[in-house]
């Protein structure tokens, strides 16, 4: 590979969020299922009249989907994780009002 592709490349890895594999299984499965598969189209000879050609390219793409569903599933759950933490100061902020309301109510009551 030229570094002018490798460079590129390796960019994108670094801008995709991390996605453990333990949370989305199915998809993991499915890619290590291609990387074998690609593996072996490799392997083959180069005897079947360009669909072995073929195949691996759409391999190829199919692995490119999965990686991208995995970086939009990492992306919506940063989103979801995001969404939970306002919520959480939000009413973090509503019980600290709360209570000001009560002790003012109770300073008002001493007088």
């Amino acid at each position: 590979m030229t570094k002018a592709l490798i460079v590129p490349m390796a960019l994108c890895l670094l801008a995709v969020p991390v996605v453990r594999a333990e949370e989305h299984p199915d998809m993991d499965a499915a890619r290590q299922s291609l990387e074998a598969a690609r593996d072996h189209l490799k392997a083959a000879g180069h005897e079947y009249g360009g669909h072995r050609k073929t195949a691996l390219e759409r391999v190829n793409q199919a692995l490119e989907q999965i990686r991208l569903g995995l970086a939009s599933a990492g992306g919506t759950e940063k989103k979801v994780e995001r969404r939970e933490q306002g919520l959480q100061r939000r009413e973090q902020r509503l019980e600290k009002r709360i209570d000001n309301m009560k002790q003012r109510q109770q300073q008002m009551g001493q007088h």
